[in-house]
């Protein structure tokens, strides 16, 4: 059919060239696409958007993930859905903006995909941790107080008025030290039969990576575990803060991840990855002789995206901390982030 005008909010009118699906396999994989993924309707837009017909209709005129956001868009009307990240992996506008949220998300997400791998033998729990911190040295900068004294006037027997400028000594707002309570969680495997620890996997929190109480409690647990006959996977996305240690130097990346064996201590496997990468796959260590199970983070981390609505809440307009040094990567983001309404660099 030709294209037919439709009228914009500005009034002004443009024609909307009609997109006809009609292939049987594509409308196929769009229906599994919503078995598998609770019936959102965002799956079924990617499937189009990835599809061969709609690529040789519009695909010509714009980039891939600016299709991808445009009919995302325009779905929104539907009730059900979810706007995906925009960030192929990790999205680094959580790490100062919703951390604490994400963190407990992540690790019971991480639980649900775990949890049918490893019955009925095992089973995932998360469990939680509690310290206390103080807080940082150099807290929030003091504000000047204007504020207003009151003192006797001797002549009449009256009050009178006075600003703290009117005496000798100036007054000031300060902030009084006082220690705050930490709740973290973390992922245990455990043998269902004896209830034995057989796995820990720690998704370290700002506060195991700066240097402080968080830091410290942290570091005896994870000394404690590479002692013990107990697998650790320790999960690192953050760009910020301390990095854990390891003998060897750490290639350069944005991201990491540590599997150590029981078994094979001191040896551990590291797998590095950037803002640019999907979140990998790794094989979680069972009890000998039970073979690893796969854990897909990136799944993980899609379902806290979708399920927490973060792209209601995150401000892609905020300054990233810390920020990105590579100037290649600074554009990328802001390239990725474009149609969103949000571009840093303008």
């Amino acid at each position: 059919s030709p294209p037919s005008p439709i009228r914009q909010r500005s009034g002004k009118q443009r024609l909307l060239t009609p997109v006809i699906f009609s292939d049987t396999a594509l409308l196929d994989e769009m229906v599994a696409e919503l078995n598998n993924n609770e019936g959102r309707v965002s799956t079924a837009v990617q499937e189009i958007v990835g599809s061969s017909q709609f690529r040789m209709i519009r695909g010509s005129d714009y980039s891939e993930r600016l299709l991808q956001w445009r009919l995302l868009r325009f779905a929104h009307s539907f009730a059900e859905i979810v706007m995906p990240s925009p960030f192929p992996g990790m999205d680094p506008f959580i790490e100062q903006q919703e951390w604490e949220d994400f963190h407990q998300r992540f690790n019971n997400a991480l639980a649900d995909l775990l949890a049918p791998k490893v019955e009925p033998q095992y089973i995932a729990r998360v469990e939680k941790r509690v310290y206390v911190e103080s807080p940082p040295e150099h807290g929030l900068p003091p504000r000047w107080a204007d504020v207003a004294v009151m003192r006797f006037n001797d002549s009449g027997g009256g009050v009178a008025m006075a600003t703290a400028t009117d005496l000798d000594t100036a007054t000031e707002e300060c902030e009084l030290p006082m220690s705050v309570e930490r709740r973290e969680t973390y992922l245990v495997i455990r043998e269902r039969a004896t209830h034995e620890v057989i796995t820990i996997i720690e998704t370290l929190s700002p506060a195991n990576k700066r240097n402080g109480e968080g830091h410290h409690e942290y570091q005896k647990k994870r000394e404690t575990i590479l002692r013990s006959l107990t697998h650790l996977v320790e999960l690192d996305l953050l760009r910020g803060g301390m990095r854990m240690p390891t003998k060897n130097r750490k290639p350069p990346a944005d991201y990491y991840a540590i599997i150590s064996h029981a078994d094979r201590r001191p040896r551990a496997t590291l797998t590095h990855w950037t803002i640019r990468d999907r979140l990998p796959t790794l094989m979680i260590p069972l009890k000998r002789p039970d073979p690893d199970v796969p854990l897909d983070l990136q799944a993980a981390l899609t379902t806290v995206y979708d399920r927490a609505r973060y792209q209601l809440s995150l401000d892609y307009h905020a300054e990233l901390s810390p920020p990105l040094t590579d100037e290649q990567d600074r554009a990328w983001v802001s390239e990725l982030i474009k149609p969103l309404g949000h571009d840093p660099g303008g």
